[in-house]
């Protein structure tokens, strides 16, 4: 793999990813990649370690985060952060509400999966986050463990998880809005993260057309769960807003082979656009 290429979604246990931040970054190195971002959920917890650990490696992390939000258009919708102020006090307060709604909705659906099978408590997905807010892959990882279901995939079907599912709990998610505000507020660049993926009709356009209305700076147009179709018209659909067009593996570590970091890339200028709209955006902050 060329040494230019940049994986902009990636997890780590600092969330729901099965590889600590470190070793995020380690694999990223391994893989032959120029860096990465770090992107865990409603979390800037593993960003230190992440960062130290490019810095060693020669390789360069960059500082990022994904928000769940709702969208007017859409039930769910995720931002992915980049160039962020890890420290920033708005973001922190933002966190804090988060992992509080985080904790509620995992107990919830735990209540319904041990309803259905007759096992499953918040003891067991505690032992698989260790230590991190539970979320949805926590409780299938330990759904998995204890033979509820063959495969963490499954736990994210129309059976369980999936909308409508017999275990599926609507989060109480912040606004797309306000979740571009306060990226824009730490500093950071706004990017509507798979649009395309487990969405039953395609690509979401009226959400990121809402989204680039209110401030959005890109779209993560190359994802696995996108198909080549969807692919292309997001492409299509970021040029015409001026959007800019990113890339990642969205990597937890798992998987039928494994982890996936580094299945989706982009090259250094689309890390230079970033980083450029992250320095305006600043710059207009302190006029």
């Amino acid at each position: 793999m060329a040494r230019d290429r940049f994986d902009l979604h990636t997890h780590s246990t600092a969330s729901d990813g099965m590889l600590p931040p470190r070793e995020v970054v380690s694999l990223a190195a391994e893989r032959g990649l120029a860096g990465l971002a770090l992107t865990d959920h409603d979390t800037t917890d593993g960003l230190d370690e992440a960062i130290g650990m490019a810095d060693a490696l020669g390789i360069r992390c960059i500082p990022g985060v994904e928000l769940s939000c709702f969208s007017p258009t859409a039930r769910e919708a995720h931002l992915l952060g980049y160039f962020i102020d890890p420290a920033d006090a708005g973001l922190a307060e933002l966190f804090a509400e988060m992992r509080a709604q985080r904790v509620d909705r995992a107990s919830a659906i735990v209540d319904r999966v041990a309803h259905i099978a007759g096992q499953l408590t918040m003891d067991d997905v505690l032992s698989e986050s260790g230590g991190a807010p539970p979320g949805r892959p926590h409780i299938a990882r330990a759904m998995v463990r204890l033979g509820i279901i063959e495969d963490v995939d499954h736990a994210f079907g129309d059976e369980w998880f999936g909308s409508g599912g017999r275990a599926f709990v609507a989060r109480d998610a912040m606004s797309i809005e306000r979740g571009i505000a306060a990226i824009h507020e730490a500093g950071g660049v706004a990017v509507f993260a798979h649009p395309g993926a487990r969405s039953k009709s395609g690509l979401r356009e009226d959400a990121i057309r809402h989204a680039a209305s209110l401030g959005l700076d890109g779209v993560e147009v190359d994802h696995p769960g996108h198909d080549g179709d969807v692919v292309e018209r997001c492409a299509e659909l970021a040029t015409e807003l001026g959007l800019v067009q990113t890339a990642g593996s969205d990597d937890h570590g798992h998987g039928p082979d494994g982890s996936r970091l580094g299945c989706r890339t982009v090259p250094v200028r689309i890390i230079d656009a970033l980083e450029a709209r992250s320095r305006a955006l600043r710059a207009g902050s302190r006029q």
